[in-house]
């Protein structure tokens, strides 16, 4: 095995892995069906072999391993038939190794960063090999004393004219996460326009993490020459709240929120609106919480709707929201009740009417699991009649209540229970 030269012992190490290498290999090209489940437990395989080398190190374990089967799947051209399935066993070797490196010393990250960067730019034009992948999932833990290295090592390493999509893409994003933001974009401008949105979603979650809202708005219209405006597919979000931040144009706003709208989400409206004084975020809110009632037949609406109520403690809507919608008191979702304990603690005059019409409701199921869950009301308007002095009123509240239901002989027990 002679694909990449590399400073440690290498011949020796694979010679004593080969059987095992050789193994795994011929289980991922097994022509039988894998399904993920199945294609983990490759993985896991070649993780417990590690266990009966215990004079290895555990890092070069894996580097060894994974260039191996690496070196097999191109030697034999079985890479495009089976890429789903190499893919796979890479992304869980490289967990692995990405999980031993956040318990290292400093020397010894370094060193085994430096071997991954020698594969990384030996094999910068083979669009197959694993190791842009390596690095990749290596740079969303990396401490930052070895990112400028790293994009320096690079910068005198690589020759565009040679480099392969997935390490340009790479070399691209290391570049913009030390700050280079124009050489970042030119990387891309020179060797891989036209891109995906999925190719450069890192660079741009990275803009989005440090605020850069018009470099932002600059890469769009540079990557996206064709369309300025959009849609950008999976970036569409991050384009929204990058718009969202600038706020120049109403206009685009108006699309920015008829989106969200479609897919309502509370996560969303904070990142979208944390440059709106609460003044402003009220304002959207009574153009927003209208048209969200006429998407209630959505469970994502719905939720998203009583995180806003109590966030904003918009409590009148609230209370509209309960007497003429939830007609199932029994099975409220964790938002709801939320929602229903801060009308309880903050406006009771609003909570006792939602109370009175959820007995009924319950009530008028006829089950006994309804008639518990009714009087566990009942008890609590007990309380806030209590509380205002109209212990008499609710007295002859519950008298009427067994009027009523007399014919409903289990609750009519269970009312009992509120007396004794």
């Amino acid at each position: 095995m002679n694909q990449t030269p590399i400073n440690f012992d290498e011949h020796n190490l694979y010679s004593e892995l080969e059987h095992n290498v050789i193994k795994t290999y011929k289980k991922i090209v097994a022509s039988r069906y894998f399904t993920s489940s199945q294609l983990e437990e490759v993985s896991m395989e070649a993780s417990k072999r590690l266990n009966d080398h215990p004079n290895l190190d555990p890092l070069y374990f894996y580097l060894t391993y994974m260039k191996g089967v690496s070196f097999l799947s191109l030697s034999c051209s079985t890479y495009e038939e089976y890429e789903r399935r190499f893919r796979h066993f890479f992304t869980s070797i490289a967990d692995e190794i990405i999980n031993l490196l956040s318990k290292v010393e400093r020397v010894t990250y370094r060193a085994f960063l430096e071997q991954i960067l020698f594969h990384f730019v030996y094999d910068m034009n083979e669009s197959r090999a694993p190791w842009s992948m390596v690095l990749k999932r290596m740079l969303t833990r990396m401490p930052i004393e070895h990112l400028e290295p790293t994009y320096y090592f690079l910068q005198d390493s690589l020759s565009n004219q040679e480099a392969s999509r997935d390490v340009s893409l790479t070399y691209s994003y290391i570049a913009l996460l030390v700050g280079k933001e124009k050489e970042a974009l030119k990387l891309l401008e020179l060797s891989i326009l036209p891109v995906t949105e999925q190719e450069v979603t890192l660079h741009f979650q990275c803009l989005k993490k440090h605020e850069r809202w018009e470099s932002m708005r600059h890469w769009f219209s540079t990557l996206f020459l064709q369309r300025p405006n959009g849609p950008y597919g999976s970036l569409q979000p991050l384009a929204d709240e990058m718009k969202a931040s600038l706020h120049k144009d109403p206009r685009e706003l108006t699309h920015v929120w008829n989106r969200w709208l479609l897919a309502p989400s509370y996560h969303r409206f904070q990142s979208l609106t944390r440059h709106l004084s609460i003044e402003e975020k009220d304002l959207l809110l009574e153009d927003l919480l209208p048209k969200m009632q006429d998407r209630f037949h959505q469970v994502e609406t719905i939720t998203t709707y009583m995180k806003l109520l109590l966030e904003y403690k918009r409590f009148d809507d609230a209370s509209r929201y309960f007497l003429l919608h939830e007609r199932d008191p029994l099975r409220l979702r964790p938002e709801k009740i939320k929602l229903l304990e801060a009308l309880y603690e903050n406006r009771p005059l609003l909570i006792k009417p939602i109370y009175h019409q959820f007995v009924v409701r319950l009530v008028e199921k006829k089950s006994r699991a309804h008639y518990e869950q009714a009087v566990i009301f009942i008890k609590m308007l007990s309380k806030l009649y209590a509380s205002s002095n109209e212990s008499v009123r609710f007295l002859d509240y519950v008298k009427r209540m067994k009027k009523t239901y007399r014919t409903y002989r289990a609750f009519v027990e269970e009312l009992k229970t509120i007396e004794s």
